[in-house]
């Protein structure tokens, strides 16, 4: 084997990434990460062979338990490893790259709370057999799978009609106390894995980015997120969908929906993307009633690394 050298990603590297990414996604796709800001490179570690980038992995904090949450809850840290093609059985180079992962994550985890296990994640496509095998191969066992849903947006789009005593609005967060105001409500619609305030604000960076809005008086009632991936994508995203149950069963998840759907068709999307678990029958279910068809499949392991 020759000489391998492994650091972290540096500005130079754009254009190695990019053939990285293009080798990767190129025969049948995969879940390849960007490297985001700079900020992130930390966690960013790549391996070259020469001046080729031949594999890299990544970890981000995903989830941090709050401080008085039951003792059952768990921390999650989500990795990312991939390989050109031609590497993707080679042990060796697959290890080298892990263990830099295994370390950062330690260091992260070293921030977090010992009162709750921190777990070490990963999601691939059902169709990355060999990475899946190499992660089980390190311990890691199936947790769920996750499918990702399309929606031609150059199709019809069904009007929904809002009952009067309702109000929607698109909603900037423009300032500390708003994003607080919806984080809170976030915690609500999921206490096992609420948004953080740093990932709201990745989400509020990407272009087009809004959050569609429900209101009865001062009360938020329902939520959807909506961004493109960057400003020449004509891919939107549709994120963070929810109803306080309250407010359930009215129309409202089916309405935000529409209503995003419309927000990317004029932001000059062409297509709208989102996730929902297979396990989740209802969602399911609703978005294949305003027209999301199944496109990928992930499934998704853990490593309890406390």
């Amino acid at each position: 084997m020759t000489n391998i050298v492994i650091r972290n990603y540096q500005a130079v590297d754009g254009s190695a990434l990019k053939e990285l990414h293009q080798s990767v996604t190129s025969e049948n796709g995969a879940n390849f990460w960007w490297v985001g800001p700079e900020s992130n490179w930390a966690n960013v570690f790549c391996a070259f062979e020469g001046q080729r980038m031949i594999a890299k992995g990544q970890v981000e904090l995903i989830y941090e338990v709050p401080a008085g949450s039951p003792l059952e809850m768990e921390h999650a840290i989500y990795c990312n490893l991939k390989t050109v093609p031609e590497r993707e059985t080679d042990t060796v180079l697959l290890d080298m790259v892990f263990q830099r992962l295994v370390e950062r994550s330690a260091e992260i985890k070293s921030s977090l709370s010992d009162l709750y296990k921190t777990m070490l994640c990963v999601g691939n496509l059902q169709i990355e057999k060999q990475n899946n095998v190499f992660f089980m191969s390190k311990g890691f066992e199936y947790t769920e799978t996750v499918f990702t849903m399309c929606r031609d947006l150059t199709k019809s789009i069904p009007i929904m009609d809002l009952p009067l005593s309702y109000q929607f609005t698109l909603w900037n967060m423009d300032d500390a106390d708003e994003q607080k105001e919806y984080l809170a409500y976030d915690q609500e619609i999921w206490p096992d894995a609420p948004l953080k305030r740093e990932r709201l604000v990745q989400y509020r960076n990407k272009p087009s980015w809004t959050a569609l809005t429900v209101r009865e008086g001062a009360n938020l009632i329902a939520s959807a997120m909506a961004w493109k991936e960057n400003d020449q994508d004509t891919g939107g995203i549709i994120e963070d969908v929810w109803v306080r149950k309250p407010w359930r069963k009215k129309g409202l998840a089916k309405l935000l929906l529409s209503e995003a759907l419309v927000y990317l068709k004029d932001q000059g999307c062409d297509t709208a993307e989102l996730e929902v678990s297979a396990k989740n029958a209802s969602a399911l279910q609703l978005y294949q009633a305003v027209g999301f068809q199944v496109i990928d499949e992930e499934v998704r392991y853990k490593k309890d690394i406390t």
